[in-house]
């Protein structure tokens, strides 16, 4: 199995068998509605930001999402051994990071876009009447 990098995807090789981590809007909703309680989703974000401050549940369910999209099989526990296998938090940290960083549009991207997805064309203004008249 082998990484797309144009897809945001990374390879990961844990005891031997390749891993290959991907974030896609799937594994972000995953990621979201295993911490939904009581109807409150948290957003993608603060979960991010609960793994960076050193959340281990929050880091165990940010690996497991990137797991989805190839290795749908592997729960949330075994992606908590994947991380152990795999020499623990310091070694997989860089990884998932450079897995979030590989779905982001670089600057080139946008360039070539003519920055389209920096700064995206405004709407054009309506003349005259909605229709509707205001009091």
């Amino acid at each position: 199995m082998t990484a797309n990098p144009e897809r945001g995807e990374t390879m990961v090789e844990i005891g031997g068998v390749p891993y290959v981590l991907a974030s896609t809007f799937n594994s972000l909703i995953a990621l979201q509605q295993h911490f939904a309680k009581d109807g409150s989703v948290p957003t993608v974000e603060s979960v991010f930001l609960r793994a960076q401050h050193g959340d281990l549940e929050a880091f165990r369910a940010l690996f497991w999402s990137l797991l989805q999209r190839h290795h749908p099989t592997v729960t949330i526990e075994a992606a908590g051994e994947l991380i152990d296998a795999a020499g623990g938090l310091d070694v997989l940290d860089a990884i998932i990071d450079r897995a979030q960083r590989g779905s982001a549009p670089t600057d080139a991207d946008v360039t070539a876009l003519g920055g389209a997805a920096a700064n995206p064309p405004k709407a054009a203004r309506r003349r005259g009447r909605t229709g509707a008249t205001s009091t």
